[in-house]
């Protein structure tokens, strides 16, 4: 054998695993913005203080403030940091499908 399992991995062209759920993360925060989960989407998140264009786009989230890790690895602390960062016409797509294409085409430029 001189195949390492890293080289197979990368052979098969795979997402990470840490990529599959951070995509699987912004897609659930996207079904809550959406009404398509039954999370009360106005308990948990906010909007910011301030929005500027230049610093982030119109659907933006308050962050929370995280004081230990494992809050800070919770889903919505860590995912509104990933949804904040993501271009305008990404979190602006019109449903589930298109946002998850649009997720695919970001995370496969970067």
């Amino acid at each position: 054998r001189t195949n390492s399992v890293t080289e197979i991995l990368q052979s098969c062209i795979l997402e990470t695993l840490e990529t599959r759920r951070k995509k699987q993360r912004l897609k659930c925060l996207y079904r809550i913005l959406h009404g398509e989960l039954k999370i009360n989407r106005n308990r948990y998140l906010h909007p910011p203080d301030k929005l500027s264009a230049r610093l982030n786009h119109d659907k933006s989230i308050r962050p929370y403030f995280a004081r230990t890790d494992v809050f800070r690895c919770c889903l919505f602390p860590d995912v509104i940091q990933l949804w904040n960062e993501l271009p305008a016409h990404v979190v602006h797509s019109t449903s589930v499908i298109a946002f998850q294409t649009s997720l695919d085409k970001y995370f496969n430029d970067r």
